[in-house]
């Protein structure tokens, strides 16, 4: 289910911005990162390597674009928040 909702993030991002700019596609990518990392809190599961791996390249280009995800994230993913400042 993790997998899936990982393309999703990547798959639904790149059709959006298709069609109304890079504001809708990193404002998409942040919503599904938020949500998909909230999903995985509230029912106890942990991400896989290669899914982590996946999910930080998400945060580090939205991060690189200023777009800053909830701090639920970076518990998912088991980095600290204050990675926001490097």
């Amino acid at each position: 289910m993790i997998d899936l909702k990982l393309t999703y993030v990547t798959n639904l991002a790149e059709f959006l911005e298709s069609f109304d700019g890079p504001d809708s596609y990193y404002k998409s990518l942040l919503s599904v990162t938020n949500t998909l990392a909230l999903n995985c809190m509230q029912a106890n599961l942990s991400l896989t390597g290669p899914q982590t791996e996946q999910l930080k390249v998400v945060l580090d280009l939205l991060l690189e674009y200023g777009w800053e995800p909830e701090y639920y994230v970076f518990n998912v993913l088991d980095l600290p928040y204050e990675q926001l400042w490097y």
